[in-house]
């Protein structure tokens, strides 16, 4: 234990040192993001391209999720960056990158359009599928989960709480059971 404890702090001194601001999830969703951007032109790109795409994608997650931050958007895992936003970019990678038809081998638009018209096509359906299942969930009050559900956590109301409640300070305890107990009978 002391030694995790050393190395995290270690960990934070370079981070400090060297001025990167991240986390082990954003290291890994930035990895992921890179192989999202590659994964539609991977089979007619060269080795340059492929890291040039990967690197794009990176700086495309990285804003975007500053983004969506920015605007308060509910995505603690990340899926609209990472699989959404590099995605499209991953589309329009081929168009670009494209070792017989991309833009910067033939200096033709054509298939960069047919790639930009495919990504539109791909949000709109994505956007409309979306907007109309969370509106039916919304109709029908299963959106969201109930207040004390939000305040102590999900995986803490679905299990069984048994072996936690023992952390809770007495009066906490009480009250904690309290709550639960009005919720389960409602």
């Amino acid at each position: 234990m002391i030694w995790d404890d050393k190395r995290a702090e270690l960990v934070k001194q370079k981070q400090v040192l060297y001025g990167f601001d991240f986390e082990v999830a954003t290291l890994c969703n930035s990895v992921i993001a890179g192989l999202v951007s590659v994964s539609a032109s991977s089979f007619n790109i060269d080795l340059w391209a492929a890291g040039m795409i990967g690197g794009l994608g990176f700086l495309i997650y990285y804003n975007s999720k500053k983004t969506i931050l920015r605007y308060e958007i509910d995505d603690p895992m990340e899926i609209t960056e990472v699989h959404g936003i590099c995605g499209i970019w991953s589309v329009l990678a081929v168009g670009l990158f494209d070792k017989d038809v991309g833009l910067l081998y033939t200096g033709q638009l054509g298939q960069l359009a047919i790639q930009l018209l495919g990504a539109t096509a791909y949000t709109v359906w994505a956007l409309l599928l979306s907007f109309f299942f969370f509106y039916s969930l919304k109709q029908n009050d299963r959106l969201r989960v109930p207040p004390l559900y939000e305040m102590i956590g999900m995986d803490f109301m679905t299990s069984d709480y048994s072996v936690f409640i023992k952390i809770l300070r007495e009066e906490e305890r009480k009250e904690f059971i309290r709550l639960s107990q009005n919720q389960r009978a409602q």
